[in-house]
């Protein structure tokens, strides 16, 4: 049996004054249920392995290459630069989360 199903099951079998302990325990359930599903979806994306700092190091180095050439500094491409390296990161994380192992 799932633990929603006994959930379930227990908030029907408690009167209407037990009730509300029952609907706190839902509650955190829910909750879990939750942080479980985003857990695993960074521990997907390796978030938990260095995902930001493995991703943000060849940008900044690209960064100060072209600071270093004389470009001006643009805060806009470089975060946009950031975000396509960051998705481009998250989607071979996926891909290989899904036909790896």
């Amino acid at each position: 049996m799932s633990s929603r199903k006994l959930v379930n099951r227990i908030f029907r079998s408690f009167s209407n004054g037990a009730s509300r302990k029952v609907m706190v325990c839902w509650h955190f359930y829910y909750v879990c249920e939750r942080y479980q599903m985003v857990n695993s979806w960074l521990r997907a994306i390796g978030f938990y392995r260095g995902f930001f700092i493995v991703s943000f190091i060849p940008a900044s180095t690209g960064l100060l290459m072209a600071l270093r050439d004389g470009h001006p500094f643009s805060f806009l491409h470089f975060s946009l630069a950031l975000l396509g390296i960051w998705a481009f990161h998250i989607g071979t994380n996926l891909i290989n989360a899904y036909y790896g192992k």
